[in-house]
């Protein structure tokens, strides 16, 4: 499902693909030859949510924007990002060439750099 929430709606490049069982709401943005698979959830509904090239979203995982104590948190996500099954993310930067293990939590503020695990 791909909504908009508050006037703003996902964009996402042609060349991305977007299961039909995820849920990309608000001010999201997918670059190119990225993938959002089954159960994920993409929620920019308190900040802008950027993820970029060749970037895989693998099932059930939640990204959420918004930070504690602040109107507005936004989430930007690099290029070539493996983000593993059931993952949570809220509210951070991942840089590029980055594994976020299956089932990881990545609270809010958190920056992560470019090639890490």
């Amino acid at each position: 499902m791909i909504r908009s929430y508050d006037g703003k709606s996902p964009r996402i490049a042609n060349s991305a693909h977007v299961d039909k069982a995820a849920c990309i709401i608000g001010d999201v943005e997918i670059g190119e030859d990225s993938s959002v698979w089954p159960g994920a959830v993409i929620r920019g509904d308190m900040g802008r949510i950027t993820i970029g090239k060749q970037t895989i979203v693998e099932d059930n995982c939640v990204i959420h924007s918004g930070m504690p104590g602040s109107e507005k948190g936004n989430v930007s996500i690099g290029d070539r990002v493996i983000i593993g099954h059931g993952a949570v993310l809220n509210g951070l930067s991942v840089g590029s060439h980055v594994l976020i293990g299956m089932n990881a939590t990545i609270l809010h503020g958190t920056e992560i750099g470019s090639f890490s695990i």
